[in-house]
């Protein structure tokens, strides 16, 4: 359970991330949503991107197409590339859109920020735990 934590918190947090960018459409117009959306320097639909890209490459793990190894390195990427988008979109994204009177989340960039951080945690668990990287250091002979 312990080697799998990783994988499973990262493609939890994929789902949780697309849902957490196709609920406001279930709310609002899609003109409103889209208007939203494209208020900063990169649209987060972007990160959802991503997010499907991760599975797919977990998927891909799964069927044995790709090794766990070179898997586990792909979700670290694409993981910290959906966390960038996610983080540049809320710092670069006009406030006044944001407090828009009856918006139904105002907390909804923030959320969205910390589901790509669990991705990023996830697949870092997932690289440490797969052996890419060791976090111990050899000892020195003394």
């Amino acid at each position: 359970m312990r080697d799998r934590f990783g994988a499973l918190l990262s493609i939890s947090a994929c789902l949780l991330l697309l849902a957490v960018l196709v609920w406001p459409y279930a709310v609002k117009s899609i003109y409103a949503i889209n208007t939203y959306y494209r208020h900063g320097v990169l649209n987060p639909l972007f990160a959802g991107v991503l997010a499907l890209a991760i599975l797919v490459t977990f998927l891909a793990v799964r069927e044995n197409y790709v090794s766990a190894e070179l898997g586990a390195g792909i979700v670290l990427v694409l993981g910290i590339s959906a966390f960038l988008v996610s983080l540049v979109w809320t710092l670069t994204a006009r406030v006044d859109v944001f407090r828009a009177p009856g918006w139904a989340l105002p907390a909804q960039r923030f959320i969205l920020v910390g589901v790509a951080a669990l991705i990023v945690f996830g697949a870092g668990w997932n690289v440490l735990t797969s052996g890419i990287v060791s976090v111990r250091s050899p000892r020195s002979p003394r």
